[in-house]
C-alpha cells in the first residue's frame, strides 16, 4: 500500500502498518463515548489509559460484535519516524475485566 500526499510526497507501508491502516477503511469501528460505559467499564478503561506514557491520548473504546469491548490508547512519545505509532491496547468483557489473550473471541483480534 502506498500513501500519496497532495505535495507529491508518499510513503510506502509494511504489511502490519497497512493492516493497522486498513481495518478503519474497510469496516469503520464503532467507537463509543468513556461516558456510555458502565462505571466498572470505565475504571477499566481509564486505568489501562492511566498506566500509558503521561502524554497518552484518552482511551478509545470500540465495541465489537461478542459484546466485548477493546480499550485504545495512543501516546505521541511513542511516534517514531520508521514505525509509526504503537497504539496500546487491551479488552474488557461486559463486566469491565481485562481479558487474557486467551480469552479473546475471533472478532476482539483485530485484523
Amino acid at each position: 500500500m502506498k500513501i500519496v500526499f497532495v505535495d507529491g510526497s508518499r510513503c510506502r507501508l509494511n504489511r502490519v502498518s497497512r493492516d493497522r491502516l486498513a481495518r478503519y477503511l474497510v469496516k469503520p469501528p464503532d467507537f463509543i463515548p468513556l461516558d456510555s460505559l458502565t462505571p466498572a467499564q470505565r475504571k477499566t478503561a481509564e486505568s489501562f489509559a492511566a498506566a500509558q506514557a503521561p502524554d497518552a491520548e484518552p482511551p478509545l473504546v470500540q465495541r465489537n460484535p461478542c459484546g466485548c469491548s477493546r480499550i485504545e490508547v495512543l501516546a505521541l512519545s511513542s511516534v517514531e519516524a520508521l514505525f509509526g505509532h504503537s497504539s496500546l491496547d487491551m479488552v474488557m468483557d461486559a463486566n469491565g475485566t481485562e481479558l487474557q489473550l486467551v480469552e479473546y473471541h475471533p472478532e476482539d483480534i483485530p485484523s
